[in-house]
């Protein structure tokens, strides 16, 4: 309790106060930690009978560190949240079959019991599928080589795997005594995720599943399913980012705001992809919304009577490790309404935290009337209000300015925006086109370059190469095997390696029968001849890369193929995602005919040269020119700058990587991800002067793996570095005065 209002005493000074618990948008504080019934009705959730409104913000555990989850948790009550979401990623706590870890960035006994001293309840989406734009939808990839095994469907090895994690987590969750009837935050599950058309008796299943999971443990809170198909004893959700019309057509199921109540489990806020770019520049989905458009969305969803809205992502953190999903960048949802450093993301903070203490002032009026889903009012053809008790919601959907008249009281209109007023005073509360102030904003500034760097390079073929991998890493086959089958997706790189039978002529085509979001460096006896790349964010179809020969190659050469999976697809698959090669490669239509060894991983990863005792295993050498060949292992030491630490609006330390090519790096032992410099799409978009720019050029390293003394970064460069002088520091802070004038309708984001 008293973390709870220390925290309000702070915030105040900067921003408008944060939202008044009520019965009708509570706080999880106000049930003390005692049992409480959660049930629902065609209106709303009910707390202990009572009809409740909920704003909720989606965050990953894993995506951060236990530090960041408070500052997370802290922002999302400054921001006047009610609710965070959680999906549980099961590849990442069961990585090896029957080995589960639940301690540092998985530790999800610690996440609810901080959700639960910030006042927030939980909605816990278990899944065990769960997209999120996470490697394999999270689902693992030792299930996908099981012969046989069909994902989301009835099958004989999916549904007693997905039974057994899902009931791991329930489990766990009632060991810490989490759920509400047993005085915990958690009032939601969820089961599935955006289920397509399958069979019923599927679909069926898994609502009965979920529902005796929780009956096992004694616990009783309403099982949702998302986006798709539905249970009869779930409740059909919505996501995308404007749900009104779902409300209007009664949900998916036909029985929302019949018999359900209107939950939208996501707002969504897009993600990033290598290359894409902000508009105008393009993106697979889109990068990210202007913060009057998600505010549009919000309100006219509580208008028509939804009573839960979750933003999606409310923040996205990073994809530290190895877990993006197929071509998706480092930085996750870099538009959410706080950056992936942790910062807040002004003035979109700002303008949402206005909106949220306005429904909040209004929830005990909202809830304790019907939806006013067929009952607009017509304002002399200029807009329409929707009316519950002394609060309305009034759109305008004209572009150009109005003014309409309600219950005696004039309001001015922008083209195109939602009010919610007040109307025994006129008052208007919050207007979604209107600009919003901040009292600060973010500030990357540069900390120095790094360096000198000392290098080693990888081992690429023959004996030699063999001697740093164990004898489970090492294969051989008339054909290439497919690449999970090497890494078993405990890494990201794979070698395959021949000897060519023929010579090959200048102008020849290498073709690499593959998957989507690949790439590949080609070493012959040695030497790099080329590279071929693929960033596709797709549902892990096949695909052919093509490299053409400069140079003759005489027979008897080494052939060896640096595989780098950009990630496994996290949507559109019933069954095993595949990588690496898929077949024989050939030259110039002829299929190659020779045997192939491969390795998995890199032998600097089978070294951990990225850790203190591991570097001191190879002899390294001073870097000579400012650029590199294609892999070598770089590393170097730095100080931490002052002022780096955790918590709310603390100094954050970044990598520019301008320099750098494509790989992945890590600090003092901790994998901090793959940093990859491919342009933007659109220059227009860049943060300078138009000049072109890299999709993501700032990497976020957590301030929880920073020493006092020399931090070691290690740096693996799969493709080649460009220059290594141009490679450093830099530090984002939050800088006070005036925040950044933002066109409310333009899309802005963080900048990384």
């Amino acid at each position: 309790m008293w973390r709870r209002w220390a925290l309000a005493v702070v915030v105040a000074v900067v921003l408008p106060a944060i939202a008044e618990a009520s019965s009708a948008y509570p706080t999880f504080t106000q049930f003390g930690g005692k049992p409480y019934s959660v049930s629902y009705d065609k209106r709303a959730i009910q707390l202990n009978g009572d009809p409740v409104l909920f704003i909720s913000g989606a965050i990953h555990p894993p995506r951060g560190t236990p530090a960041m989850w408070r500052t997370w948790l802290d922002e999302a009550v400054s921001n006047g949240l009610n609710m965070v979401q959680v999906y549980i990623f099961w590849n990442f706590h069961e990585q090896t079959e029957g080995t589960y870890t639940f301690s540092d960035r998985g530790n999800l006994t610690d996440f609810m019991h901080a959700a639960a001293d910030a006042g927030l309840f939980v909605n816990l989406r278990i899944g065990p599928y769960v997209c999120a734009e996470w490697t394999y939808g999270g689902l693992p990839a030792w299930l996908g080589q099981k012969a046989g095994v069909e994902f989301r469907q009835s099958n004989p090895i999916w549904q007693p795997a997905m039974e057994k994690w899902f009931n791991v987590i329930v489990k766990q969750m009632a060991a810490g005594q989490f759920f509400a009837t047993q005085g915990g935050p958690i009032v939601l599950v969820q089961v599935e995720n955006e289920l397509p058309k399958t069979d019923m008796s599927y679909v069926q299943w898994c609502g009965d599943m979920a529902h005796a999971a929780l009956s096992a443990v004694n616990v009783t809170v309403p099982i949702t399913m998302c986006n798709g198909e539905t249970a009869n004893n779930t409740i059909n959700t919505c996501n995308g980012n404007d749900c009104s019309n779902y409300l209007e057509t009664h949900g998916q199921n036909g029985r929302v705001l019949i018999d359900q109540p209107g939950l939208w489990t996501e707002n969504e806020g897009g993600f990033q992809t290598w290359g894409g770019a902000p508009p105008p520049g393009k993106e697979p989905y889109f990068w990210g919304r202007s913060m009057a458009d998600q505010a549009l969305s919000v309100l006219k969803w509580f208008a028509r009577g939804g009573s839960h809205m979750d933003y999606y992502m409310w923040t996205g953190g990073n994809n530290y490790g190895r877990w993006t999903g197929d071509g998706i960048t480092h930085m996750y949802a870099v538009d959410a309404i706080v950056c992936p450093d942790g910062h807040r993301h002004e003035p979109k903070f700002t303008h949402t935290t206005k909106m949220h203490n306005a429904i909040s002032t209004c929830a005990s009026e909202i809830a304790s009337h019907p939806a006013q889903l067929d009952n607009a009012q017509s304002l002399d053809g200029k807009g329409q209000a929707y009316v519950y008790g002394n609060c309305a919601f009034i759109e305008h959907t004209k572009e150009g300015s109005d003014t309409v008249t309600l219950k005696g009281h004039s309001f001015d209109l922008h083209g195109v925006t939602a009010l919610i007023v007040q109307l025994d005073s006129g008052t208007v509360l919050f207007d979604s086109a209107a600009s919003s102030t901040s009292t600060s904003h973010r500030e990357v500034s540069s900390a120095g370059k790094l360096g000198p760097f000392k290098t080693w390079s990888e081992p690429l073929s023959g004996v030699n190469a063999d001697t740093y991998y164990p004898s489970t890493s090492l294969f051989s086959a008339t054909t290439p095997m497919e690449m999970t089958n090497i890494t078993a997706a405990l890494t990201t790189f794979a070698y395959y390696e021949t000897v060519l039978s023929a010579r090959v002529s200048a102008g020849g085509k290498v073709a690499l029968p593959t998957f989507e979001s690949m790439a590949f460096e080609l070493f012959v006896d040695g030497k790099k001849f080329g590279e071929v790349e693929d960033y596709t964010h797709g549902n892990g179809g096949s695909k052919t890369l093509s490299v053409v020969v400069e140079d003759d190659v005489p027979a008897g050469s080494s052939l060896v193929l640096l595989a780098e999976e950009l990630g496994y697809a996290n949507y559109g698959f019933k069954s095993q995602v595949k990588k690496g090669l898929s077949g024989q490669p050939s030259i110039n239509g002829q299929a190659l005919t020779a045997s192939w060894k491969m390795r998995g991983g890199l032998a600097g990863e089978h070294l951990e040269l990225y850790t203190l005792g591991g570097s001191g295993k190879v002899p390294w050498s001073p870097t000579v020119g400012v650029s590199t060949t294609a892999g070598v292992w770089l590393q170097t030491e730095f100080s931490t700058p002052s002022g780096v630490t955790d918590g709310p609006g603390a100094t954050q330390l970044l990598l520019h990587a301008i320099g750098l090519g494509r790989g992945r790096f890590w600090v003092n032992g901790n994998e901090v991800g793959r940093y990859y410099t491919l342009e933007r799409n659109d220059a227009s978009a860049c943060p300078a002067d138009g000049s072109s720019c890299p999709t993501q050029q700032y990497y976020h390293v957590p301030a929880a793996w920073l020493v006092d003394g020399p931090n070691l970064l290690t740096i693996f460069e799969a493709s080649g570095a460009t220059d290594l002088t141009s490679v450093g520091l830099a530090t984002a802070a939050m800088e006070s005065g005036a925040g950044i004038d933002v066109d409310p309708s333009k899309v802005v984001s963080c900048e990384m």
